[in-house]
């Protein structure tokens, strides 16, 4: 976890050019989720009126639902805008940038200790799963933790014990994801770790076409990309399986977790303490709040491999120049130097 955290930190040192727009973006999730369930509590409130049939102040609720919904789609707007012009591919040209001015620092040496092809295959892999986890922490992850606060809140104000359910859901749901990938990383590890002996075995004989048709070499490069293919199906299988089962399970608990939650509620309603209004609000901020959590569960289960391609990435990215190749070296001397007899012929 530790090492997880500590690539985070590196990342967002990477891009600091654009932490001005990711604070811009954290501000604008803030906003749209608590317009989530300011247009929920409005919906909830349009119930209770009709019920009393008042109908001065229903014509109020409406206005005032309608320029939530309008307030809603613009911050959606500016959302996707932030995201389009500065955190999508202006981020991944940057992050390309990085790398190629890293690599371009080693020296010649440094390059020959690595296959050319497999080091390209791992850039260009990290640079997308660099860019791939960005993507879900903006569009899922910050998201669903800011929602999540937002709606334990309002539900707390509602009721304390239906805060208190929903907070324990939330709670089992996170911890269960988090210690199945935990589990589930070295699974993941070693899939990338196939998949990229498969792209350096076919990058190889694909380089040296010529030379392999020459010595008669066909079988021998064939019998070798086949053998590790089918060890890395069988892995990538076995990985993809286990993955499955813990989110077909994840979504069995999400579902009683909603049917429950909904049953205390309904409880308290027949108990006198709810408006059918509050039912709604209720049964609609919990329904947003799990499948939000299973969803970010899913994406949780996603990161791993992302997360996978990154740490190789860094691994190369942490490579410092074994010299310095300016030219330039200071060197303090404490007597004169004196050039006799030298000569020059061309």
């Amino acid at each position: 976890m530790s090492s997880h955290l500590k690539n985070i930190i590196r990342l967002w040192h990477i891009i600091q050019p654009f932490h001005k727009y990711f604070y811009i973006q954290l501000w604008l999730i803030i906003i749209s989720q608590g317009l989530i369930v300011a247009i929920a509590y409005s919906q909830s409130s349009i119930l209770n009126l009709l019920v009393e049939k008042n109908i001065q102040l229903i014509v109020y609720a409406f206005i005032t639902y309608a320029v939530l919904l309008i307030v809603d789609v613009l911050i959606d707007y500016l959302t996707s805008r932030n995201t389009q012009n500065n955190l999508d591919q202006t981020l991944f040209q940057y992050i390309q940038e990085y790398s190629y001015r890293k690599v371009l620092s080693l020296t010649p040496a440094q390059h020959i200790e690595d296959h050319s092809a497999l080091k390209l295959t791992i850039i260009s892999k990290g640079e997308q799963a660099i860019q791939s986890i960005i993507d879900k922490i903006i569009s899922t992850v910050l998201p669903t933790i800011t929602l999540a606060i937002i709606t334990v809140f309002t539900l707390y104000i509602q009721s304390p014990i239906l805060a208190l359910v929903s907070a324990v859901i939330i709670s089992i749901i996170c911890i269960w994801s988090f210690l199945f990938q935990k589990n589930h990383h070295t699974y993941v590890t070693t899939n990338r770790d196939n998949w990229n002996e498969q792209s350096r075995n076919r990058t190889e004989a694909f380089t040296h076409l010529q030379t392999i048709k020459l010595l008669n070499r066909e079988e021998y490069f064939l019998k070798g990309y086949l053998g590790k293919r089918l060890e890395a199906v069988r892995h990538h299988l076995l990985t993809i399986g286990r993955s499955a089962k813990h989110s077909s399970k994840r979504h069995l608990f999400t579902e009683l977790s909603v049917v429950g939650t909904f049953a205390i509620a309904a409880y308290l309603y027949l108990a006198g303490a709810y408006t059918i209004g509050t039912i709604y609000l209720v049964l609609s901020l919990i329904n947003r709040l799990y499948w939000n959590i299973s969803a970010l569960s899913s994406v949780m289960r996603q990161i791993p491999q992302s997360y996978a391609d990154a740490e190789k990435y860094f691994s190369i990215m942490d490579k410092v120049p074994s010299f310095n190749e300016s030219g330039k070296k200071n060197v303090s001397l404490q007597d004169s130097i004196t050039f006799s007899k030298v000569s020059f012929h061309y």
